[in-house]
């Protein structure tokens, strides 16, 4: 056989393998491209899970189950009040955001027990898998201490009255929140801040007086939650402000308070309602699902 003949024999072959290996690789891309859809669909028709972590207006379950329904997502109560697989309950009435403890507390279901607090039971929330995590601090320690310029506190919990002055409110919760960015890449974190409560007007002089204790002492959570959400760019949900709920129409919305307390500070249906409403809102602005 000529060698012009051999010549053409390899051109044609290397071409047909040209060919087939022009199909395959189309074939591989269509393929890849596929699974790509495939996946990108399987993850936006799964529902995204919400993980909420607080003191009481998040343990009692009010304005949760409105918020998930509204949106599709997905959310535990197990999880929100009893804890699951060993990992602590996200919501507890009662707790504070700063890491202290009762050392003579031996009730484990007692707010003051070792290991109950805001900070470190939110700091656990990675176990459950959340795609968003609220968290509402109403301030069971009293009066926010601290400043926006402390240092954020990873520490343990140390016991109540002990001297740490490294542990003031926004430390903690600067710490809780630098914790959960770490551990929880991509999730969208929501600070929310406590309503106005419904104040029991029968134990001030004059409505002024009233006012007055409630910007002493509740308000401050207020600006400290939102100076949080700046300081860390999260968004903020703004319940003293946007939900419609005013000291002056709070007895739409809460209970009447008992006699000899100052205020009332756990919502009514249509309290919680208001709640969720706005949480809502603020997902979708917020593009929640993205």
């Amino acid at each position: 056989m000529s060698m012009k003949t051999n010549s053409f024999f390899s051109n044609s072959g290397n071409l047909f393998l040209r060919k087939i290996s022009l199909v395959l690789f189309i074939s591989c891309l269509f393929v890849s491209c596929s699974s790509d859809e495939e996946e990108e669909e399987l993850r936006s028709s799964e529902k995204r899970k919400l993980v909420t972590i607080g003191d009481s207006l998040t343990d009692h379950l009010g304005w949760q189950p409105s918020v998930v329904n509204s949106l599709s997502l997905s959310w535990s109560m197990e999880e929100t009040r009893y804890g699951v697989n060993g990992y602590p309950r996200m919501g507890f009435g009662g707790t504070s955001i700063k890491a202290f403890y009762n050392s003579k507390e031996t009730n484990p279901e007692s707010p003051s027990y070792k290991g109950n607090s805001i900070y470190t039971r939110g700091k656990m929330a990675h176990y459950y898998s959340p795609d968003i995590i609220t968290i509402l601090n109403t301030g069971n320690e009293g009066i926010a201490n601290g400043t926006i310029n402390d240092n954020p506190y990873f520490g343990g919990e140390e016991p109540s009255g002990s001297n740490h002055p490294e542990i003031t409110s926004y430390s903690c919760y600067k710490g809780l929140i630098e914790t959960l960015l770490n551990k929880c890449v991509g999730v969208k974190i929501y600070i929310l801040t406590p309503p106005q409560p419904r104040m029991n007007f029968n134990l001030f002089e004059s409505v002024d007086d009233a006012y007055d204790f409630m910007m002493k002492r509740r308000y401050q959570q207020v600006l400290m939650a939102r100076e949080i959400a700046e300081l860390y760019g999260l968004p903020l949900i703004d319940l003293w402000k946007d939900s419609g709920i005013t000291m002056f129409n709070a007895d739409q919305y809460f209970p009447e308070p008992k006699p000899k307390n100052t205020w009332e500070t756990h919502p009514n249906e249509a309290g919680y309602a208001r709640i969720a409403d706005l949480v809502v809102k603020t997902f979708e602005i917020n593009n929640y699902l993205k």
